[in-house]
């Protein structure tokens, strides 16, 4: 199963492309997807969660508990637009709220955050197997943009014409230095501007 976060260019021709590859898809609405994101807000407030999950996260100075609601039978309460745009392909909709406690040792006392976030998938499946989904996603993604910010620089790239491109471009140059078991990043990049043959001595590109 693929999952896909939110982005502008999402759109049904996203979803029927994964669906006609045999592959499923778990998709963030943002807020650029602004009637999609009310439709999904509104159909979790009309009916009761077909599935709920709650998982707890504890380490020295931080608590994290995560609630996932899923919706199967929700299509019905969107607008006929977005049910036309969207609904032949969305199984379910996903509600995750997130609420963090945080020990501030400046201040000796914990800093509480929540955050909600609404999801669409092609595929059914129970509470917990999404929130498991979700959370490794969001696992990967964190250790990806972290090391594409450090080491690329991407958060401080200038580039506004097909900006995607380039981001996939980074994203296939990390994943080939990981797959010949390159642990230093940076390091790598450096020895490979001094010396563009470098690249051809990897064994394996992904």
């Amino acid at each position: 199963m693929h999952f896909y976060n939110g982005c502008s260019s999402l759109s049904k021709k996203t979803l029927k492309a994964v669906k006609e590859s045999g592959n499923e898809a778990i998709i963030q609405v943002k807020g650029n997807q602004k009637k999609l994101l009310e439709n999904c807000q509104k159909a979790t407030k009309k009916i009761e969660a077909t599935d709920k999950y709650i998982s707890r996260e504890k380490s020295r100075n931080r608590i994290e508990t995560r609630k996932t609601e899923i919706y199967n039978n929700s299509l019905k309460y969107w607008t006929k637009n977005t049910k036309e745009q969207w609904g032949k392909y969305i199984k379910t909709i996903i509600k995750m709220e997130r609420t963090r406690k945080e020990f501030n040792a400046k201040d000796k006392k914990w800093i509480r955050s929540f955050e909600r976030s609404y999801y669409i998938s092609t595929i059914q499946l129970t509470a917990k197997e999404f929130s498991r989904a979700i959370r490794g996603h969001w696992a990967i993604e964190n250790r990806n943009h972290c090391v594409k910010d450090i080491s690329m620089n991407e958060d401080k790239s200038r580039i506004r014409i097909k900006a995607d491109i380039f981001a996939r471009l980074r994203s296939f140059a990390l994943n080939a230095m990981r797959a010949n078991e390159v642990e230093n990043i940076s390091q790598e990049l450096y020895k490979n501007s001094l010396n563009i043959k470098r690249l051809f001595s990897y064994d394996k590109l992904s």
